[in-house]
């Protein structure tokens, strides 16, 4: 995911002067086209975003996989915030965390405190049932609304 490819193309053309030492056979003659060399497609990794400029979607998804090594997200919550998982604190052990390390460098937003959790594999509308599924799968799928959007207002007041 996120690679680009990239064909290079180079044009040659024949001189009207062929060296001698050149098999005549291999020339093409002066109503052929020139000859194409096609390079093997480039792999082109996208460049890492540069820490602090990785745009904040107003919501965004994540799947993250638990280990025997780290079967916890790392994160304190308030499941009592309406109809999400509110997250209060990120800790520095834990799914979460490991995932962060990496996510801006892949061009990814981070996952913050005062973000909040809509979905869990499927699951909406009910926090308290949100967090059963955390306590109860090994593959989660979060969708996490960032507030950057909604919030704002013409005036700038309500500004995440």
């Amino acid at each position: 995911e996120g690679v680009i490819l990239e064909a290079r193309s180079v044009l040659s053309t024949v001189p009207d002067h062929i060296p001698e030492h050149l098999p005549q056979e291999s020339a093409p003659s002066a109503n052929e086209a020139p000859v194409v060399q096609e390079r093997e497609l480039e792999e082109k990794k996208p460049e890492p975003a540069a820490a602090g400029l990785v745009p904040i979607p107003e919501e965004f998804s994540v799947t993250l996989t638990k280990t025997a090594e780290l079967a916890k997200l790392g994160m304190d919550v308030d499941k009592h915030s309406g109809a999400t998982v509110k997250i209060l604190k990120i800790t520095d052990d834990g799914l979460v965390a490991d995932y962060n390390k990496t996510a801006l460098e892949s061009g990814k937003p981070e996952i913050q405190a005062k973000y909040e959790i809509m979905e869990i594999n499927g699951v909406t509308g009910n926090p308290k049932n949100m967090v059963d599924v955390i306590a109860e799968s090994n593959i989660l799928n979060l969708r996490i609304y960032t507030g950057k959007s909604r919030r704002a207002s013409s005036t700038g007041l309500l500004g995440a």
